[in-house]
Parts: structure tokens; C-alpha cells; sequence
């Protein structure tokens, strides 16, 4: 497979992309489900999906149960890439005694 396209693959692949976009109904285009997210070109896979994941954990308020499943990964690797962002969670203190001596 060719590493650059050739300008009528990219003419096509636009050509499509509008096709589809002419497709979609105003009642599709404003649902809360089809919400758009900006990707500055140089963005890498790895920042998008950090990005993405943490949009998805903030959407359901934290539930990393409802997030993996959104997301269409287990439970264990969502832990294992917050784990990588360094992403702990908010500390729990509920029933710590913060006070100091």
C-alpha cells in the first residue's frame, strides 16, 4: 500500500465523505450522541485516545464501569491505561481524618 494517495484517492475519499455527510438528518446531527471532538493535525493515536477516554470518564461522572463498557474495553485495561496517563482518581478522604498535629 502506497504511503501518500494519489489526488483522485483524495478527491474520492472527500466526494464520499460528503456523500455522507448529506445523508445525515438535522434530528441525527443534534443528538447528544453525535457530539463532535476537534483533532489538531499532529495530534498522535496515543493523545487521542488519552483524550477521548477522559472525555468518556467525565461524560459518566467518573464510572470507570460505564466507561469501559462505552468504550468497548474491559474494566482492567481501562485501569491499566489511566494507570499510564498516571490518572489515580480523586483520593478518597471520606472517613479519613485529615486534621494534622
Amino acid at each position: 500500500m502506497s504511503e501518500n494517495m494519489s489526488q483522485s484517492e483524495v478527491d474520492d475519499l472527500n466526494e464520499r465523505l460528503q456523500a455522507k455527510r448529506s445523508e445525515e438528518t438535522p434530528a441525527e446531527v443534534n443528538t447528544p450522541a453525535n457530539h463532535v471532538i476537534v483533532v489538531p493535525y499532529g495530534t498522535t493515536v496515543g493523545e487521542l485516545e488519552q483524550t477521548y477516554i477522559f472525555l468518556v470518564l467525565e461524560k459518566n461522572e467518573g464510572n470507570k464501569t460505564k466507561t469501559a463498557k462505552e468504550l468497548g474495553v474491559t474494566v482492567k485495561t481501562l485501569y491499566n491505561k489511566l494507570h499510564a496517563y498516571g490518572y489515580f482518581g480523586e483520593p478518597k478522604t471520606e472517613g479519613v481524618n485529615n486534621a494534622s498535629n
